[in-house]
């Protein structure tokens, strides 16, 4: 779990607990999922030094949107300490996000569904929403996240309840056959992580725009108001990614295609000239050549 994304989102109240904080791995697709009672960055700093770092190692980058929750001091410093980058989403730029997103709906519609057919409260059908999310496939190589992170598929039960049938019995497959079998499922598997590791895509080095430090844009309004300017600015660049810029005036990264130059066309000038009067002067304007 090397890149992993986090977000807040909204739960029945149960218990107290009305927010679901959920850390999503980008590669593996696990997921981890921790009921609060609020939305603050406490809570994903405890979650962080008590359940993740612990057990999964710590991450070298996180992402996050803009939330008040995630760009808080204490955040910031815990990412300095355990030497981590946070990472935030473009401003009105769902695809930075999709990934959490499809497990927040995901992950949603398996606990209502449980909660319906059992008839249990929220908190004791999560573990087992847990579980369906991450052995169940979900990638077009149809690997589940537990497959991906673990490299075997997830144990199943070991003893014989009553009334399940035996297998083994039915069949007539000896253990040390069984044992074997599962031996050479688990090898496939293997190989299949290290192909899917192979063919994940290479970083993006090459950049969708031509903006650099220094110049001036102007930004496109996310809502197209009536008797209002379509875009705002021009605001300086100060720093530039493959896929987005970030300006002086503002705080959040803006993607490039709501970008555009300010200086589109040769600049204006005007000719003075004086007139009869002594308070009037005449303007025209230069057109170029």
């Amino acid at each position: 779990m090397d890149y992993l994304m986090v977000d807040f989102t909204d739960m029945p109240k149960c218990n107290g607990y009305k927010a679901l904080l959920i850390f999503i791995d980008t590669y593996s697709g696990w997921i981890e999922a921790f009921p609060t009672r609020n939305k603050l960055a406490i809570q994903i700093a405890r979650f962080l030094l008590k359940e993740i770092i612990p057990r999964f190692g710590c991450p070298s980058t996180i992402s996050s949107d803009n939330g008040p929750e995630f760009v808080q001091r204490i955040n910031r410093h815990l990412a300095e300490a355990a030497g981590l980058k946070w990472r935030y989403h473009c401003s009105f730029r769902p695809e930075s996000r999709e990934k959490i997103e499809c497990a927040n709906r995901s992950l949603k519609a398996i606990i209502t569904k449980l909660c319906l057919e059992t008839h249990l409260p929220l908190l004791q059908v999560f573990p087992m929403a847990l579980y369906i999310f991450r052995t169940a496939p979900q990638t077009k190589y149809q690997l589940s996240p537990f497959e991906l992170l673990y490299g075997r598929s997830p144990a199943l039960f070991k003893h014989h309840f009553q009334g399940w049938p035996d297998l083994v019995q039915k069949v007539g497959v000896e253990a040390r056959k069984l044992l074997l079998q599962l031996q050479q499922h688990n090898n496939h598997v293997n190989k299949l992580r290290h192909y899917m590791q192979e063919c994940r895509p290479p970083p993006i080095t090459t950049t969708g725009h031509n903006y650099k430090p220094g110049d001036r844009v102007w930004i496109k309004h996310w809502k197209n108001e009536p008797l209002k300017p379509r875009w705002k600015g021009p605001y300086t660049v100060v720093m530039c990614s493959p896929l987005a810029v970030k300006t002086l005036e503002g705080r959040s990264w803006i993607h490039w295609m709501r970008l555009k130059p300010a200086d589109q066309s040769d600049p204006v000038t005007y000719q003075v000239t004086k007139t009869d009067r002594p308070l009037v002067l005449r303007f025209k304007k230069n057109t170029p050549c």
